[in-house]
């Protein structure tokens, strides 16, 4: 988020290189996760995105781990969210 903030309200920067957190996720798992943190008990059903955005999103196109630029963890947001 900070990387964010800074582009936000900076200067017109153009193209910048990609970036993500420090872990990739399925999404199932940042639902699941969300659910059991806030305390609610709701099945996760699978949906089956389809074509190629669908397929962009089975093989991670739409991840890029090696441009990790986030320091804090789903796990760790999950932990500060719920404490307040």
């Amino acid at each position: 988020a900070d990387r964010l903030v800074e582009l936000a309200l900076g200067a017109p920067a153009g193209h910048v290189p990609d970036m993500g957190g420090p872990h990739v996720y399925e999404a199932s798992d940042l639902a699941r996760s969300w659910l059991r943190a806030a305390g609610k008990k709701r099945w996760v059903l699978p949906t089956r995105i389809p074509g190629k955005a669908g397929a962009g999103f089975r093989s991670g196109a739409l991840t890029t781990p090696r441009n990790a630029v986030g320091v804090k963890s789903w796990e760790e947001y999950l932990t500060a969210k719920v404490a307040h």
